[in-house]
């Protein structure tokens, strides 16, 4: 193994002249969840041939299983979140008066996105709903929070800077992970093996739920275009299939199950 040595009091271990690894625990479990992630920022990287072959195994079991399961796991627990923080705005609206009138001239909150005839919100509108709060408490917590936590582990005499560390958390969360910004200390690196799990599993959550939402949407679309498809003339003459003069029920529920607009 080989890497930066780091500096400070809480300087991490690198190779020593006896050329044996000496790496810290926080340093060994940060190199594993770098590595898991494909964030690798190349400050600690295995040196040997022996060490780089354990490497590739690591590397695959790491991205298969552990980082699908700690997608699912933050997954789970931002959909817990966001199920709490809608039971909240419920029992306020409920509670308030102001607000229990607004919600009634309007629309009840789950029926928020849809007009009076059933139409669907427009896009600016639609996402926001669905994807606001988990995209502005992911933001929060492994963007702002957690450089300012990094600014703050960082004792070396050329302490990293907010915007330095914003940039790293940035990179990390995409797994782009440039290096240019170096974890010296073993707070800094103990941090990151946290961030690490939790930024790239909340990007690669909230891409899927944008994903979802679009398919859904353009689902939804489909099917207020094919209910609300108007029963002409040259329609009812397309149903008739085998031209008889009547609509067998085959024929009407075979054409509505595929909605009117794929009908030739």
């Amino acid at each position: 193994c080989e890497g930066d040595a780091g500096s400070g009091d809480e300087a991490s271990g690198g190779v020593a002249d006896d050329g044996l690894c000496h790496w810290t625990v926080v340093d060994s479990l940060y190199f594993s969840v770098v590595t898991m992630s494909t964030v690798g920022y190349g400050d600690l990287y295995p040196g040997s041939n022996s060490s780089r072959l354990f490497t590739v195994f690591f590397l695959l079991l790491g991205v298969v299983v552990v980082f699908t399961l700690a997608g699912s796991m933050v997954d789970d627990f931002m959909q817990w979140l966001e199920d709490l923080w809608e039971s909240f705005v419920d029992a306020l609206s409920d509670r308030i008066r102001l607000f229990a009138e607004l919600r009634r001239a309007a629309k009840p909150l789950t029926d928020f996105g849809k007009d009076e005839e059933g139409d669907l919100a427009p896009a600016y509108y639609h996402y926001p709903r669905k994807l606001g709060f988990f995209l502005i408490f992911g933001l929060t917590t492994t963007q702002f929070i957690s450089a300012s936590i990094f600014v703050s582990l960082d004792s070396g005499d050329d302490k990293v800077d907010y915007t330095s560390a914003l940039w790293h958390c940035f990179v990390t969360a995409t797994t782009v992970g440039y290096g240019d910004v170096s974890l010296r200390t073993q707070g800094e690196r103990a941090w990151a093996c946290a961030h690490v799990l939790v930024s790239v599993s909340w990007l690669a959550g909230f891409l899927q739920r944008l994903q979802f939402e679009k398919l859904k949407r353009k689902r939804d679309f489909q099917r207020r275009e094919a209910i609300q498809a108007q029963l002409d003339d040259d329609l009812l003459l397309t149903l008739d299939r085998d031209r008889t003069g009547q609509i067998e029920l085959v024929e009407f529920v075979g054409v509505s199950a595929t909605g009117y607009r794929h009908v030739t």
